[in-house]
């Protein structure tokens, strides 16, 4: 296994993609980018131009991540397990609903 990788902004997110258990480096993307560069080569196609786009974003079971599932660029085949662990205190469904819930002054 490798150890995850940190964005440059604040140092608070991994980012990997799971693919049969092992789990492989992903480059942090641009803000608004619509996929990311995985190290090694696709396991379906063999590309060496891996990249992946996730899609069905849905929280981890265990609430420190976002997860979705991870689809190679070239041959459009399924990859994997995108999985994103964020610098959460409460967990990202608590992020998320305060981040985008209504205002509230207390």
């Amino acid at each position: 296994m490798t150890e995850g990788l940190q964005t440059e902004k604040d140092g608070t997110m991994q980012i990997w993609l799971i693919v049969d258990g092992v789990r492989r480096e992903v480059s942090i993307p641009e803000a608004h980018a619509d996929h990311a560069k995985v190290d090694g080569s696709c396991p379906r196609c063999g590309t060496e131009d891996f990249r992946v786009a996730g899609g069905n974003r849905r929280p981890s079971e265990d609430d420190r991540a976002w997860e979705a599932d991870g689809v190679c660029l070239a041959c459009g085949q399924n990859v994997g397990l995108i999985r994103a662990d964020t610098d959460t205190l409460f967990g990202v469904r608590e992020d998320e609903a305060v981040l985008n819930g209504r205002f509230r002054v207390y």
